[in-house]
């Protein structure tokens, strides 16, 4: 009897944990910025196949999205103005190229689309990307148009709004697309990590389903806590978006505390009298 009332305890315990966690993910989605809806529909979109779209690369020639098939397409959003986050994003691109094994670099794709026609033109993008690789055949950078562009980053599941002439808010991510152009991965922030990567597309070609998650909290900060600052012109952390992460994250380790306190409480009796008996 005692044996079965523990057990139930201990099941009304974890399943009030689970509600308690479930309300703190529910708080965290209703208060943070336009952060976890974004990420949700970034997310959403993991699984389908990319719609063909045309692009214009850095050589002012057209290319079909799909006839980059047959590869691991790496896709960041970018504009060559931007002062802090999209060259981060860039510089970390290539250093994926450089770091991969060779196999795996040799059958990925790179391509940064921008998001400021206005400004971006393919001569604009040629001079950009040659501050990062001199080989365009395995790295394109592309423009589209101002029809073209919402509907492709919806498809891929990427935000970015212009605020003012010049400066957009955006995401900060990388995104993986399989050889048969369907979405596997993103990775967010601004500095990707080669293992990660590479271990994404090993996944994929040994026949595994692809996990990516966001690994901590830095890395769910880092997908917008950049804000622009028009006194200096340039990107800064945004430190009450992190410390409002962070805070939300030390609420739910207190609310999983509270609710085990008398688990806890019982396993550290149960240590310290196992320590004192065979201290005697």
């Amino acid at each position: 009897m005692a044996g079965s009332f523990f057990r139930k305890l201990a099941s009304m315990n974890i399943r009030t944990l689970h509600s308690a966690i479930a309300l703190y993910v529910v708080f965290m989605a209703t208060n943070v910025f336009a952060g976890p809806s974004t990420i949700e529909k970034s997310e959403a979109v993991i699984g389908r196949l990319a719609p063909n779209y045309r692009l214009m690369n850095q050589e002012g020639r057209f290319v079909a999205l799909h006839s980059l098939k047959g590869k691991y397409l790496l896709i960041s959003f970018i504009y060559t103005e931007c002062p802090g986050p999209c060259i981060a994003i860039t510089q970390s691109v290539a250093n994926l190229f450089k770091q991969m094994d060779p196999k795996i670099a040799e059958r990925t794709q790179g391509l940064t689309i921008t998001i400021d026609n206005v400004t971006d033109s393919s001569e604009k993008l040629k001079e950009y990307g040659l501050e990062f690789t001199d080989n365009f055949d395995s790295w394109i950078f592309a423009r589209t148009d101002d029809e073209t562009l919402p509907r492709l980053a919806a498809d891929l599941g990427f935000y970015f709004e212009q605020k003012e002439k010049g400066w957009f808010e955006h995401m900060n991510r990388l995104t993986l697309l399989g050889p048969d152009m369907r979405l596997l991965a993103h990775f967010y922030g601004t500095d990707y990590d080669p293992v990660a990567v590479e271990g994404a597309i090993r996944d994929s070609l040994e026949g595994r389903t692809v996990k990516n998650r966001l690994k901590d909290t830095l890395d769910y900060a880092l997908v917008f806590c950049s804000e622009y600052d028009p006194v200096s012109g340039t990107y800064k952390i945004d430190y009450k978006f992190l410390f409002v992460i962070i805070f939300q994250d030390l609420i739910a380790l207190a609310t999983a505390a509270y609710f085990l306190r008398h688990r806890i409480s019982r396993m550290f009796s149960w240590i310290f009298k196992g320590r004192t008996e065979s201290g005697s």
